[in-house]
C-alpha cells in the first residue's frame, strides 16, 4: 500500500480506507469479505 494514496470513508461501515479499495467494490475490503461470507451458499 502506497503512503501517498488518498483515503475515503466506507459508506457501509464508516472505516477510513484507501480510495482504490472503494473504487474497486464500492465499499471496503472488510465489508466485501463480510458480504461474501453472509451471501455464500454453503
Amino acid at each position: 500500500m502506497s503512503k501517498n494514496s488518498e483515503y475515503v470513508i466506507c459508506p457501509l461501515c464508516g472505516a477510513t480506507v484507501p480510495k482504490a479499495e472503494i473504487q474497486k467494490y464500492g465499499y471496503c475490503e472488510t465489508c466485501r469479505l463480510l458480504i461474501e461470507a453472509l451471501t455464500a451458499k454453503s
